[in-house]
């Protein structure tokens, strides 16, 4: 099954929602694949990659 959502909550729109609320200016991940990795192993822990959320510098606010 080729999906981001598990239990109705589609998975990358909700990462990069996070990351928006967590007011990153950069977010290094590939949204869509580390949803289909959480769709699979269902734990962030699981992720074979490292996220990496740049926040914004003031200047750039």
């Amino acid at each position: 099954v080729d999906t981001t959502t598990i239990e109705g909550i589609d998975l990358a729109n909700e990462l990069v929602h996070a990351a928006e609320e967590a007011d990153a200016g950069v977010v290094v991940l590939p949204a869509i694949l580390a949803a289909r990795v959480m769709a699979s192993k269902q734990s962030w822990a699981d992720v074979p990659f490292p996220i990496i959320m740049v926040p914004r510098s003031s200047e750039d606010a």
